[in-house]
């Protein structure tokens, strides 16, 4: 069935990407990159920060009512508060799943982009996949990260600027648009370096 998927159709794409992260390297900085985004995000909602020295777990009156309210879009309320020592997090069930959905797509597409860094520096390039065709993947990659980790500062500056306010409810979004896109189009450019086996095998 392989043998007939489209190029650059949803089977080739698939088999891409599961041969980029098999890049150990590149999947542990990728890693990396989504868990320092997701702990910037909740900093930016106000849900992580520090305090005096405690330790405790409070949890709201309905939690599962409350889980559900928004204060803005893409904003939920948490339901309960957890004191680790000077570490303190507020649980929003919603507000982590939203940040870890991003956190997986900068992972993603942070080890896709290192992945074609290496491929365009020691990849033999067959079958009419040249550098060239790389250079858009690699680059794409690195790009569709940046607005990613600029969005968990925006609401912390989102007082400052009447502009930016009015932008917030559609950072997510665009964010998730622009990831998912770079991604399609950064697997898109190391496709035909997987394929026609011109790579080294992952690290």
């Amino acid at each position: 069935m392989g043998k007939h998927w489209k190029q650059g159709g949803p089977g080739e794409l698939w088999r891409t990407a599961v041969v980029v992260l098999g890049n150990r390297k590149a999947r542990r900085k990728g890693m990396a990159a989504g868990a320092l985004f997701l702990l910037l995000y909740l900093f930016s909602l106000g849900h992580l920060f520090t305090g005096p020295p405690a330790w405790s777990l409070t949890v709201v009156d309905r939690p599962w009512d409350r889980m559900w309210m928004a204060r803005a879009p893409f904003l939920w309320e948490p339901v309960a508060g957890l004191s680790v020592w000077r570490i303190r997090l507020f649980l929003s069930p919603l507000n982590l799943l939203m940040g870890a959905g991003l956190g997986v797509l900068v992972t993603v597409n942070m080890t896709v982009a290192l992945d074609a860094l290496k491929c365009r520096q020691h990849c033999s390039l067959r079958a009419g996949a040249s550098a060239a065709g790389l250079l858009p993947a690699m680059l794409t990659g690195f790009a569709c990260c940046a607005p990613t980790f600029l969005i968990a500062f925006f609401p912390v500056v989102a007082s400052l600027s009447v502009f930016i306010l009015f932008l917030q409810p559609f950072l997510i979004p665009l964010s998730l648009v622009m990831m998912v896109l770079g991604l399609v189009w950064s697997l898109r450019g190391l496709s035909a370096a997987v394929h026609s086996g011109g790579r080294d095998d992952p690290e």
